[in-house]
């Protein structure tokens, strides 16, 4: 570490790099999430077929 505080140029840019992974992992499942449960609504709000 630098005598600044917080993490060296080259730490950061690691730290951002596995954040941003993070985030789109995150959003993936999210999303995907998002959409069964708009799927299984869709289901049960449609009409009964008899």
């Amino acid at each position: 570490m630098s005598a600044t505080s917080g993490p060296c140029a080259r730490c950061r840019i690691a730290s951002q790099r596995d954040r941003d992974r993070v985030i789109q992992e995150w959003e993936a499942v999210r999303d995907a999430a998002v959409a069964t449960a708009q799927a299984q609504e869709a289901q049960e709000t449609a009409p009964a077929r008899f």
